[in-house]
């Protein structure tokens, strides 16, 4: 059985790539992004999963956190994070920017363009990247606490 930390420590390594993938793809030059409409849908597709699994990642953190946040929709994940002190203000209104970028990418593909690509390729990724280290710092004292835990169990027994 897969715990929750080890499927934490999956998603991260499933963001990293992505975000190399993306950091990869910021170098295109910009007329590229304006004028390809299949590098701008391949980016969209890219950047969905990005968000997905960043989600996928936020929901695990609510959990930790409080086990009864199980349920909600992206915006709420990104409200709820906020809300409880898991993120900065600004990384939770990210994510509520990521969560309308995705519905858009989800909803109408055709509709993204230079002007919803950019800002994510530019600012938002290294929003991610920081939300990433968030999750990492989680993570971290997570296994400690698991493992002050398994060694209180065995002195008691």
């Amino acid at each position: 059985m897969v715990t929750v930390v080890e499927d934490i420590e999956l998603l991260l390594r499933r963001l990293d790539k992505l975000i190399n993938e993306l950091e990869l793809l910021r170098t295109l030059p910009d007329e590229r992004l304006r004028l390809s409409l299949a590098h701008r849908r391949a980016l969209g597709r890219l950047i969905k999963l990005c968000i997905e699994v960043v989600f996928h990642l936020a929901r695990h953190l609510l959990i930790l956190k409080d086990p009864s946040h199980t349920q909600g929709d992206y915006m709420v994940i990104a409200s709820k994070m906020g809300e409880l002190g898991i993120l900065p203000s600004l990384l939770s209104e990210y994510l509520r920017r990521l969560a309308l970028l995705r519905e858009k990418i989800i909803k109408h593909p055709e509709d993204i363009d230079y002007n919803d690509i950019h800002p994510f390729l530019h600012t938002y990724l290294k929003g991610i990247k920081e939300f990433r280290q968030i999750v990492a710092g989680y993570i971290t004292t997570e296994e400690k606490r698991e493992g002050d835990e398994r060694e209180s169990e065995t002195e008691q027994a």
